[in-house]
Parts: C-alpha cells; sequence; structure tokens
C-alpha cells in the first residue's frame, strides 16, 4: 500500500477522488488559500488549439497569486496517461497570457494521482515529477514541486508599461 502525506493511493480511483483526496490537499500544502483556488465552475472556458480543429476547453482548477493566474491543474482518473492532456493544458495557458503583460501563467500541473508532473507553459518536456509516495516533506521531488509552485515562489508581473507622452495604450481585459 503506497502513502504519502495526503493518504493512501488506494483511495483515489477516477478523477474526482483525486481531486478531493490529492489536489485539494496538496494545494493546501503548498500554502494556498480558498480564494487563491478557481475551481473548473468559476474559470472562463477559452477556445484552444486540439490538432487543426480548435474547442472551447477549461482546467480544473487555475491558482491564482496577487491577483493574476500563475499556474493551472488538469486532474485525471488514475488509469489516465497524462502526455494525452500536455497540448490542451499548454493551449490554455497561451490564451490565458495572450494580451497580458510578462505571461503571469508560468506553468501547468497535470496529475492523475498516481503520477505528477509540472510543465512550464511553453515547453511541452516536465521540469518535475513525482509519484504518490514523493508527496511527503524531506523528499525532493516534492520539494522541487513546491519550489515551483508554491505562492512565494511566484514574482510580481508588470501591470503597467511607461507611456509616452501622447501615446494611448490599449490592453485586452483579462479572461479570468
Amino acid at each position: 500500500m503506497t502513502k504519502s502525506k495526503f493518504g493512501r493511493l488506494s483511495d483515489l480511483g477516477n478523477e474526482a477522488t483525486v481531486e478531493q483526496f490529492f489536489v485539494s490537499r496538496l494545494l493546501k500544502d503548498l500554502g494556498y488559500k480558498d480564494s487563491q483556488i478557481k475551481p473548473k465552475a468559476s474559470i472562463a472556458e477559452l477556445k484552444i488549439a486540439r490538432g487543426r480543429k480548435s474547442e472551447k476547453w477549461r482546467p480544473d482548477y487555475a491558482i491564482s497569486v496577487a491577483a493574476k493566474v500563475r499556474w493551472i491543474c488538469e486532474v485525471k482518473g488514475i488509469e489516465e496517461n497524462l502526455d494525452d492532456w500536455v497540448g490542451q493544458s499548454q493551449s490554455y495557458c497561451l490564451a490565458l497570457n495572450s494580451g497580458q503583460p510578462g505571461n503571469p501563467v508560468e506553468f501547468f500541473m497535470l496529475t492523475n494521482g498516481v503520477t505528477t508532473r509540472v510543465y512550464r507553459w511553453d515547453d511541452s518536456s516536465p521540469v518535475a515529477e513525482a509519484s504518490f509516495g514523493d508527496f511527503v516533506d524531506g523528499n525532493q521531488a516534492y520539494a522541487t514541486i513546491r519550489e515551483l509552485l508554491a505562492p512565494n515562489a511566484f514574482k510580481p508581473t508588470p501591470t503597467t508599461t511607461p507611456i509616452a507622452r501622447g501615446e494611448h495604450i490599449l490592453r485586452r481585459r483579462s479572461v479570468t
């Protein structure tokens, strides 16, 4: 029986149990407040690329720091292949970053509970990976994920650009 600080792997099955028994506990352990965690129902559905077609999609969570979404999380059931969701998550991050100064969305996380991977928004190779049993204090894989995704890991993003006399700047409104 594999254990972590978030419970037993045997308690995970479908997407809902991975969200409830793993991801929600992980987000709290990383130091996020409820107000920083936007669940799927409160996230804007955006048009993203899906091969040659486009479709509307939204991730399971959007995580904010200083009132800007800094990373998203897509959760799957334990049997699902995370590789199948990299492109969709990447496209959503691109859509969020479009029109915002400084590309505030830095990462996306994919997890099926068994495996958790963190990616930079613009790269399809993971920068961190951990198995369920790695989520214990003192484990290097979990420490790396904490260094990347904890609220204090994010620097403020630029919100204003210096304006020359007589210039006007038009900005798109954020989708979140």
